[in-house]
């Protein structure tokens, strides 16, 4: 079935949250902070591609949402990135905001690779946050939020023939 416009609702992901730790060995009472970052949520793509004709891999889809960042760890160990989504679509496909109804993107040439939202940064940890005055720092940050947007698909079509006049 051809299918030539689409209403999605579209997430970045989320930070992972900073870790609060202390570092720990034998021997030593007191270790400093050694709390790891948040990492990155994951982002939104759109590409085109020409053996893509319609939208109807869409269809069905409601919500598309890309993977949140992996908190952070003790001993400085950073969390995993979100995973990407890409999205494709064919050639001549607009991006609209369904809010607003402005055209955001016009998509139509082959390979064309579009940042659609970006994930939410992560959050920082505790060793971050040490001063001469604080030097077991509790605190850390929670990662950002990712962005969410409604949006519609629409794919413009062009005509190849053109009739002009009255059946006969």
């Amino acid at each position: 079935m051809f299918v030539d416009s689409v209403d999605l609702m579209v997430s970045s992901g989320k930070g992972g949250a900073g870790c609060v730790s202390f570092w720990t060995e034998k021997f030593v009472i007191k270790g400093g902070p050694d709390g790891g970052d948040g990492g990155k949520g994951g982002n939104v793509y759109f590409t085109v591609d020409n053996n893509t004709d319609t939208l109807s891999a869409l269809r069905g889809r409601n919500h598309i949402k890309a993977e949140n960042g992996r908190p952070g760890e003790g001993r400085k160990k950073y969390g995993r990135k979100g995973k990407s989504v890409e999205i494709i679509v064919p050639p001549g496909t607009q991006i609209i905001d369904v809010e607003t109804n402005e055209v955001l993107f016009d998509l139509v040439q082959e390979g064309e690779n579009v940042l659609f939202l970006e994930g939410g940064k992560g959050g920082l940890g505790n060793m971050h946050f040490k001063s001469s005055t604080n030097q077991r720092p509790t605190y850390a940050q929670p990662g950002l939020p990712g962005i969410t947007k409604e949006i519609r698909l629409e794919m413009k079509l062009i005509a190849d023939v053109g009739l002009v006049g009255y059946p006969s």
